[in-house]
């Protein structure tokens, strides 16, 4: 690989817990996709392939919500200790995004305290709902005020949506179209409650470049100004919105979602992210090739896409990497 530094944003691991949970509720291929195989040994020699420097590793789909509250806080408590335990066995390329118990806010609050005063992560990572409760809804106001006040990083990530359509694309796992809806109504729904603007402290990443948002943002807006025209005191601005939030560019995003992103968003807001151990490593090989070879963008843009905003974003990662 010819950019050695990268920093990746969509680095996904499974903790003992986490397997186990996943084996309780018969998860074994949750969204239609099956479950990969992750250990730690496995992380450092794909990150040796992908030229990655440094990863925060996060939870995927399904995470960890249940209809027992006290069960997902008792589930969250162990990946979260789990993902610290791992850190520290190699804290110069690794960091961990807490895992919260969401939708139970009080609970979110003390772990998310608890993890990023504690066990030192780096952020948090966010399912674009949790039991059908999505982030833009007020009743998830006190924990977002709680990452707002800490400039917390918040990295979101699709799941299974609240509601599916039966009998439709029943062929087709989750991931490949559903997981793209997902992150840009959640993200919508973020817009239309105000949330970037109510809380614009919160450092937000926003996953496979933006999934459907960069190709119908002038559609989406064009609807936003309907929203302002009846009531002038709210903001709804996704364009804004848009250029505020960061993107990594997990998954496929080139040769055709790239292009599409630039037209919404700069350069300083493009992080790199592998996907792994979800997307297969050597798709994630030819992604990241694709990436280091584009003609999109300039060897500047790169070394900002690969590494540099990453650590305009996260500066004190500069004395954490080896």
């Amino acid at each position: 690989m010819k950019f050695q530094r990268k920093i990746d944003f969509q680095a996904h691991y499974l903790p003992p817990s986490y397997y186990d949970f996943l084996a309780e509720e018969g998860l074994f291929c949750p969204d239609g996709f099956p479950t990969p195989q992750w250990d730690e040994a496995w992380q450092q020699e794909m990150m040796g392939e992908l030229g990655i420097a440094y990863a925060l590793l996060s939870v995927s789909s399904p995470s960890l919500w249940t209809k027992d509250p006290a069960r997902t806080r008792t589930l969250a408590r162990k990946v979260n200790d789990e993902g610290a335990e791992i850190v520290s066995r190699a804290p110069g390329n690794l960091g961990f995004l807490a895992t919260l118990p969401l939708p139970e806010v009080s609970a979110a609050i003390n772990e998310a305290r608890r993890c990023l005063d504690t066990l030192h992560a780096g952020g948090v990572g966010l399912m674009t709902n949790y039991g059908g409760v999505y982030l833009g809804d007020r009743s998830l106001d006190p924990i977002l005020a709680e990452l707002n006040g800490r400039g917390a990083l918040a990295v979101l990530h699709p799941t299974k949506p609240a509601v599916t359509v039966p009998n439709v694309n029943q062929e087709i796992p989750v991931p490949a179209f559903e997981y793209f809806v997902e992150t840009t109504r959640t993200f919508l729904n973020l817009v239309q409650n105000d949330t970037f603007a109510r809380y614009p402290d919160i450092r937000w990443v926003i996953p496979h470049a933006g999934a459907f948002l960069p190709i119908l943002a002038d559609r989406f807006e064009s609807f936003a100004l309907m929203l302002r025209f009846a009531d002038p005191d709210r903001r709804v601005d996704i364009l804004a919105d848009m250029a505020h939030v960061y993107y990594d560019l997990a998954g496929f995003s080139e040769p055709k979602q790239l292009a599409m992103l630039l037209r919404n968003v700069d350069e300083t807001h493009l992080l790199y992210g592998s996907d792994t151990p979800y997307t297969d490593i050597s798709a994630c090989v030819g992604q990241a090739e694709a990436l280091e070879e584009t003609p999109k963008l300039t060897e500047r843009q790169k070394a900002l896409l690969f590494t540099e905003n990453a650590l305009t974003l996260l500066p004190d990662l500069k004395e954490r990497m080896l």
